[in-house]
C-alpha cells in the first residue's frame, strides 16, 4: 500500500466494525421501503386522476402502466420523457421510473406528465368526467369579445391617453 493511503477499515472506529453489515442492511431495507412507497404513491395518483391501473414493478424502480395492445409504447414513453418524467419500455410495458429521493413535487410531476400524455395522445379521460356534458357547458360559456370601437376622427392620440377626458 502506498504511503499516505489508508484502508477504509482503518478509518472507521473499531466499535463500528462489528455491526457495520447490520447497519448497511438496515439502510438497504429502509431505501427499499421508501422506493416502494414512492412507486405506490405514483400508482395511486394515476388511479385517482385517470382511473388507470398501474402496478409497482418487481424491482420497485417504477410503475408499469396498463395500456391497450394497439398503443405504440415507445412513442408513449418518449412523450412522457418530454413532459419531464422518466420512463422506458420494458417487457412490453411503459414503466414510469421513480427514485426513493423523489420530493413531493417530483412525484406530482411524474403523475402529471403521464396524465397529460394519456389524456392528449390516447384520449383517456378521468372516469368521473362526462366529456359530452363538459363540452356542452364549455360551449354554453363561450364568450366573444365585442368589436373595438373605432376612435373618433377629431380626437388626437394625446387626448385619448388623457385620464381627465
Amino acid at each position: 500500500m502506498r504511503a499516505g493511503y489508508q484502508r477504509w477499515r482503518d478509518l472507521l472506529p473499531d466499535a463500528l466494525l462489528p455491526d457495520l453489515a447490520a447497519r448497511q442492511l438496515a439502510l438497504v431495507q429502509q431505501m427499499t421501503a421508501l422506493q416502494q412507497a414512492v412507486a405506490q404513491q405514483v400508482a395511486q395518483g394515476l388511479y385517482e386522476t385517470l382511473g388507470m391501473t398501474a402496478q409497482v414493478t418487481r424491482d420497485l424502480d417504477g410503475v408499469a402502466l396498463t395500456l391497450d395492445d394497439d398503443v405504440h409504447l415507445g412513442f408513449v414513453a418518449e412523450s412522457i420523457n418530454l413532459e419531464g418524467a422518466w420512463s422506458e419500455v420494458r417487457d412490453e410495458q411503459v414503466i414510469l421510473l421513480v427514485q426513493p429521493w423523489f420530493s413531493a413535487e417530483e412525484i406530482d410531476q411524474t403523475i402529471l406528465s403521464a396524465v397529460k400524455v394519456m389524456h392528449v395522445l390516447l384520449g383517456i379521460h378521468p372516469p368521473d368526467l362526462d366529456v359530452e356534458a363538459h363540452l356542452q357547458s364549455a360551449a354554453a360559456c363561450h364568450w366573444e369579445a365585442p368589436p373595438l370601437a373605432a376612435p373618433d376622427d377629431d380626437t388626437d392620440s394625446s387626448d385619448a391617453a388623457s385620464p381627465t377626458r
